[in-house]
This record gives C-alpha cells, sequence and structure tokens, in this order.
C-alpha cells in the first residue's frame, strides 16, 4: 500500500514541526528510473497571488543548532534566495545569499549569487593548500584572437562621496 500524502486542509495552512520540536531527519529519494528530469525534489515556494516583487524571499534554509542545555536554537549558516527584480511573464531575476555566524549569533552575507552571473565575496577569498592556491580566469568560447580579453583582476574602492565603486 502507497503511504499517503501529507496535505493540508487549506491553502496556506499546515506544517510539520515547529521551532524547538521536529521529525528528527528527512529523507527524499526518488526510486525512478534516474534521468536528467528525475531525481528527488526539495520545492521552497512563495505564492500570495501577486507577482513577486523586487527583494522578496522566494525561500530560505536554515541551519541551527543548541547553545545551551535549554534548547535555544541559533542560526550557524542560512541560504536564502530573493528577487532582484519585479516579476513578470518575461522577467525572473533571483539571487542566492549565503550566510555564515560568528560571535554571538552574528550572521553575515558571505556570497551571493546573482542573476546576472556575478558571484560577490563579503570578506577574504582564501585557498589555502600544502601545493599553494590557484585561481584561473578562463574564457571557454573556442574564439580567441589577438587583442581578446581573457580575465581580468579589478581592485576597487568605495567613494564615500557618492557610494561608487573606483578602480585601484
Amino acid at each position: 500500500m502507497a503511504t499517503p500524502k501529507i496535505i493540508p486542509r487549506a491553502n496556506g495552512e499546515g506544517g510539520l514541526g515547529m521551532d524547538g520540536k521536529g521529525w528528527g531527519s528527512v529523507y527524499i529519494a526518488d526510486v525512478r528510473t534516474s534521468t536528467a528530469n528525475t531525481g528527488a525534489i526539495l520545492q521552497l515556494s512563495a505564492d500570495d497571488g501577486a507577482p513577486m516583487g523586487d527583494s522578496h524571499r522566494l525561500g530560505v534554509i536554515d541551519f541551527k543548532g543548541a547553545e545551551d542545555s535549554s534548547g535555544t536554537l541559533v542560526t550557524g549558516a542560512r541560504i536564502e534566495a530573493l528577487t532582484d527584480a519585479a516579476w513578470t511573464n518575461v522577467e525572473n531575476g533571483c539571487a542566492l545569499y549565503f550566510y555564515t555566524t560568528d560571535a554571538d549569533a552574528s550572521q553575515t552575507n558571505v556570497l551571493k549569487l546573482d542573476s546576472n552571473q556575478k558571484a560577490t565575496f563579503s570578506g577574504d577569498i582564501l585557498v589555502n593548500k600544502s601545493a599553494g592556491g590557484l585561481l584561473q580566469l578562463r574564457r571557454d568560447d573556442s574564439s580567441i584572437a589577438i587583442n581578446n580579453r581573457i580575465g581580468t583582476i579589478e581592485f576597487l574602492g568605495d567613494d564615500p562621496t557618492d557610494g561608487t565603486f573606483n578602480t585601484g
């Protein structure tokens, strides 16, 4: 006999567990033949019946742990999906934000992957290997010619007068 689905009584009602009381582990497995279109899905969505606005959150994954014996949970890290434009039938820009926690529950955005295919690191990028670090900038379009740019490293500073960044 198949396991029945857990379905809320009305749209937006229901939940599994609550802060401090959970289910232990959740295992999601797709037992169909593996292809490019199969595999387990964990879907987080936001749908209040209106289009997503700029900087609206689609979902978040919190990684929490107890900081004391009273069950006080603190977020150690989180991943958020936020729109980076108002959504329409031709625009669905979204960015992923990665946060880590240090000191007394102080969360900091350490990485942003935006819809313009840019990665923004907030802080130092450290590659620590016994053979030394490696940073590669690659151009992969099979059309490199004389004077084509392969990659660039720019050093930018914040201009306090107008908030722009200038190449140093």
